[in-house]
């Protein structure tokens, strides 16, 4: 009868490991067999310079995760060039070149932009030669004023060609001014009406006040005639 013999069939699997994993496993296998000697006493490359491997490998990964760093901050310097670029051109050079242009879209193209729109320029004539003035009061309540504008050059609510609103300057009191320079600016409005409320220190006073358009660009228009009331 036959005698069975056993055989072992030896596997290292290492299949699917990530590179870190590989070198970890390895660097057990060496470690094993440099723990037992006597089984193993003559391995092929030995355990010492499987180790060596494992610990080149190691210094590769350090090497890699420092050049990954280098290069995010090279991405990172790349995006923020671009965006100095960027802003180069449109906060600085657009303005310049649409100065330079002046309408002429040749010129615009020549340096190699583009024109996004080349409408008409607004008529601001209207603007530069009206003004808000009253067409209504309303002094009914103590220590108030109520005001209803309307635009000089036509007599209706309609603001001025190209005005956002207007702007009423103030002064109570004192001697009447002539232009509205040192008087006080109230806040901008868009309806064609205007309220002050006073304190009861102000009655007896006169109040004074004066209108002017003002655009989108931060412009204002002339002013009006210096209107006087007195505070009841």
């Amino acid at each position: 009868m036959g005698t069975l013999i056993k055989k072992l069939i030896v596997i290292c699997n290492l299949t699917g490991l990530s590179f870190l994993a590989v070198r970890t496993k390895v660097a057990g296998f060496a470690n094993a067999a440099l723990a037992h000697p006597l089984d193993f006493p003559a391995m092929d490359p030995t355990p010492a310079d499987v180790n060596l491997k494992v610990v080149a490998g190691n210094a590769i990964a350090e090497q890699i995760a420092l050049a990954d760093i280098a290069l995010k901050t090279l991405h990172e310097q790349e995006a923020q060039n671009a965006l100095d670029l960027k802003n180069m051109m449109q906060d600085k050079w657009v303005p310049q070149v649409q100065t330079i242009a002046n309408g002429d879209e040749t010129k615009v193209t020549e340096i190699g932009m583009t024109v996004k729109s080349s409408g008409s320029t607004a008529d601001k004539t209207e603007f530069d030669n009206s003004s808000p003035i009253i067409s209504k009061s309303n002094q009914n309540t103590s220590k108030k004023v109520a005001f209803s504008l309307v635009n000089s050059s036509t007599n209706k609510t309609k603001k001025a060609l190209t005005a956002k609103g207007f702007i009423a300057y103030t002064q109570i009191g004192g001697t009447k001014p002539t232009v509205h320079d040192a008087m006080t600016a109230e806040n901008p409005v868009s309806k064609m009406k205007f309220n002050k409320t006073f304190s009861s220190a102000d009655i007896g006073k006169q109040f004074y006040v004066i209108f002017v358009w003002f655009d989108t660009d931060g412009n204002i228009g002339p002013d009006s005639v210096v209107y006087s009331f007195t505070i009841i």
